[in-house]
């Protein structure tokens, strides 16, 4: 269920993302214990399926068919919380213009300015990206996918399934890896 607020950044709209989401990332990150990440706002990619086995995922979970093939095109916004520091839209709109120009800042040459810039104003290395997580319907088993970049050659990130216990959301299976 998604909250029917609407946040504004750069003129864009995007929809707030749900509280079961947001539980979902607090505890996926709270079992990552890593902290040299600030959170991007924005989660617009769908878990891609390609590299799931997801007739397995069907049988054995209860996920369905249509959720690996129908994703929605929304995009949306992780607000500021208690739980994890999360970019500002403005400023994420502002590091994305820079690109992986080359810059001279103080007379030393920058070749990724968009993660010095995160880095000078986040005090952190790295950015977290989370895809759209997919719930079964009884929302006790997600697939969620998280991918931390710290530069172009630097990357990790992983589609894992997990289990939702006391109210609490632990990892059972890594599904893919992502790194470099």
């Amino acid at each position: 269920m998604l909250f029917s607020l609407i946040a504004v950044g750069q003129q864009e709209k995007y929809i707030i993302i749900s509280t079961p989401e947001l539980e979902l990332y607090r505890n996926l990150i709270s079992i990552l214990k890593d902290t040299s990440f600030v959170i991007s706002p924005l989660v617009e990619k769908s878990t891609g399926a390609s590299m799931l086995s997801v007739s397995r995922l069907i049988k054995k979970y209860g996920f369905n068919r249509s959720q690996f093939r129908n994703s929605s095109k929304d995009t949306f916004i992780i607000r500021k919380n208690r739980y994890f520091e999360v970019i500002s839209p403005d400023s994420m709109s502002k590091f994305n213009h820079l690109g992986l120009k080359m810059m001279k800042i103080d007379s030393t040459i920058i070749f990724n300015p968009y993660y010095y810039f995160i880095e000078k104003t986040y005090h952190k290395e790295c950015i977290c990206k989370f895809s759209k997580t997919i719930f079964t319907k009884n929302r006790i088993y997600a697939i969620a996918k998280y991918y931390i970049e710290c530069g172009p050659k630097a990357a990790r990130g992983e589609t894992i399934l997990m289990k939702k216990t006391k109210n609490r959301w632990k990892i059972i299976d890594r599904l893919s890896f992502d790194g470099s």
